[in-house]
């Protein structure tokens, strides 16, 4: 009875790891981790997540935390699945290559930020090329571009924690000086320096539809989370983004 046992439990990682390899993540949020200055995950500064690519080693985040970043010169590293710093069976993965939209770039140099505010831009997702098959370990979310909201869970790592926040609520298309952001409000779960670039994701599936930022750069508060809107400059960032 006990080598049966074995044997199923055998079958069905096997099950979960093809599942996985081929680009399904096992759920939602094991594609979910942190930005860190190293290895290990200490000072880690922002949220990202793992989205489909050819070469699976593409990762999704706000662009706020990594324009003016070298990975070249300075270490960037992506830790999945993040715990309190323990070892990840999901990996660490070294960033060797950032892509941020020249939209980005240019709305930055033209509207400084108000005073006393984060500076907004419906540009503001950035993609993470990694070394390494981390697709291949994690599953991937799918982006979709022009949501138009719907269910929605939203989630990542606050600077001061060392563990997945998220929260389920309902996003909705919101207009702002003439550009489109997704808003969020999630009264009960705060969600604050250290989210950003984590991923929107629609409740119940894989689709990742934005990440924390756009909007002063998330947001004002921790109880309302923004994104800027997926459109055709962020196809154009992610095709670049998945040819390596």
């Amino acid at each position: 009875m006990r080598r049966m046992l074995t044997l199923v439990a055998v079958l069905v990682l096997m099950a979960v790891y093809a599942a996985t390899a081929s680009g399904a993540a096992r759920s939602w949020s094991t594609p979910i981790g942190v930005i860190a200055p190293n290895n290990l995950g200490v000072g880690h500064y922002c949220s990202a997540s793992v989205v489909a690519s050819p070469r699976h080693n593409v990762v999704l985040t706000a662009a706020h935390c990594v324009w003016d970043t070298d990975p070249a010169t300075k270490a960037v590293w992506f830790l999945p699945s993040f715990n309190n710093g323990a070892a990840s069976t999901y990996g660490r993965w070294r960033v060797v290559k950032i892509i941020v939209p020249p939209q980005y770039l240019q709305w930055r140099k033209t509207h400084p930020a108000p005073a006393g505010q984060d500076r907004t831009n419906p540009y503001d997702y950035a993609f993470l090329i990694v070394d390494g098959d981390v697709q291949g370990r994690t599953g991937a979310l799918t982006p979709v571009v022009n949501a138009v909201g719907g269910p929605t869970t939203v989630a990542g790592y606050n600077d001061t924690g060392g563990s997945l926040s998220s929260c389920r609520s309902t996003a909705n298309r919101w207009e702002y000086q003439g550009n489109w952001y997704l808003k969020v409000a999630c009264p009960s779960v705060s969600l604050s320096s250290g989210t950003s670039g984590g991923p929107f994701v629609e409740t119940g599936t894989n689709r990742v539809i934005g990440v924390m930022g756009g909007y002063q750069e998330g947001g004002p508060t921790p109880y309302t989370d923004y994104s800027s809107a997926f459109q055709a400059d962020f196809t154009a960032a992610y095709d670049l983004a998945k040819r390596g």
